[in-house]
């Protein structure tokens, strides 16, 4: 509730002996206790539709005797536990010491990846002018003069229309796929990809390896704090697979814990979020030892960084950023969060047991916003999408998945 409902609602409870007396829905349920100066706040109650803070029972002991505090106060007091406690409907914790610990280490990586970013800008003395040529329907031949070292693939669709913003997913520059927000160094053509062109297969892709770092995301930040999460990887599995995948370390005393169906359930409700976000996925080629500090206490990031500067020609190392979350990742990845529409993260699997503890492959399935699939068809998705997926297995689901495919564009009359 807004803090102005709180001191209405609590005006039409009954004072009865030493408290307020307020009914409470049938699905709220307790949260957390909060001390406020000399009163106390004894219970609070989340809704699981709302996010928002119901204030239950407020109590205030005066000289050892107690009344019932003015609304004024519980005006008050309401608008700074919301502001201490945030949205609270969390997975396991509701704690907002925890939360607040937690976004810590994601604003601290997501500090050092701006930093980065400014000093590669600062290294461009001065603005320079560059023609970039749009070669693909509509409007082709369409010139653009832009910022060299600035302006984005994005920032070209922005003059084109705003069908061409929202559709486009990646781009072609001079024939090599780019991100949409990767900074544009010198005059080229360019061409924008989207799911309905002839061949999307680098567009599937993209929007697969997207869809398994918001579930990184997810569940670097779904945990209470004093349950450690490591994050190790998103294998790199094909679409016809049938679910992107994250790899995860869980603290040592979750080993006997399976994630139950209203708990994958959190976990999705936390991925639409970031989804009705409309969050840009960013892109920053760094050098191993700055890699190495937005990932110090992550040994598996730190072998990922090793191999990658290993590969690359110029020894760097790829970064993305979804809100504030920086992973490591070849890339390319899609334009924003809200090309993502029907999303679900849908089971979870034990690997193995190295050194560092039980691994588990968390899994899931979604959509992009143009193509929504009904019921029926989703549900055999889904169900799909349940069974263990293994990079080897990928190529023996291919002739599975172009049926399912086949029934998809049937029901839907849209394209591949």
């Amino acid at each position: 509730l807004r803090p102005h409902d709180v001191s209405r609602r609590a005006s039409q409870a009954d004072v009865k002996g030493r408290g307020v007396k307020q009914r409470f829905p049938p699905s709220a349920r307790p949260v957390t206790d909060v001390r406020f100066g000399r009163g106390i706040l004894c219970c609070f109650f989340l809704s699981r539709s709302a996010t928002n803070i119901i204030v239950c029972l407020l109590r205030e002991s005066v000289g050892g005797n107690w009344r019932c505090p003015s609304p004024n106060f519980i005006t008050m007091t309401a608008r700074c536990v919301r502001r201490v406690l945030g949205p609270c409907d969390k997975f396991i914790s509701t704690s907002a010491e925890s939360h607040l610990v937690s976004t810590k280490w994601l604003l601290r990586r997501s500090e050092l990846f701006d930093q980065e970013k400014v000093r590669q800008r600062a290294l461009v003395p001065r603005i320079e002018k560059i023609e970039v040529k749009h070669v693909g329907a509509p409007d082709t031949g369409t010139v653009f003069i832009m910022n060299k070292g600035l302006s984005t693939p994005f920032n070209c669709a922005m003059h084109m229309s705003e069908w061409c913003v929202k559709r486009s997913i990646l781009a072609l520059v001079d024939g090599e796929i780019w991100d949409m927000y990767k900074p544009l160094n010198k005059s080229c053509d360019i061409q924008f990809l989207t799911f309905k062109d002839e061949n999307p297969e680098e567009v599937n892709k993209a929007y697969w390896r997207s869809c398994a770092m918001m579930m990184g995301y997810v569940l670097e930040t779904a945990f209470k704090d004093e349950y450690s999460v490591e994050l190790i990887r998103a294998p790199d599995v094909p679409v016809i697979s049938g679910a992107f995948c994250y790899d995860v370390i869980l603290d040592g005393r979750l080993d006997d814990w399976t994630p139950s169906v209203e708990n994958l359930r959190s976990l999705t409700k936390e991925a639409h979020q970031l989804i009705h976000k409309d969050l840009p996925f960013e892109s920053l080629e760094v050098a191993p030892k700055v890699a190495v500090e937005i990932f110090p206490d992550n040994k598996h990031k730190l072998a990922a960084i090793e191999e990658q500067a290993s590969l690359h020609p110029n020894k760097l190392v790829k970064l993305y950023r979804c809100g504030d979350f920086v992973d490591i990742s070849n890339g390319p990845h899609i334009s924003r969060t809200s090309v993502c529409s029907q999303y679900e993260i849908t089971a979870t699997h034990n690997l193995d047991t190295s050194q560092s503890g039980l691994v588990r492959r968390f899994q899931g399935i979604s959509l992009p916003l143009h193509l929504k699939a009904l019921f029926t068809v989703w549900e055999r998705l889904r169900q799909r999408s349940q069974k263990l997926i293994t990079e080897d297995q990928s190529s023996k689901r291919d002739s599975e998945s172009k049926s399912i495919v086949s029934k998809l564009h049937r029901e839907t009359g849209q394209g591949t």
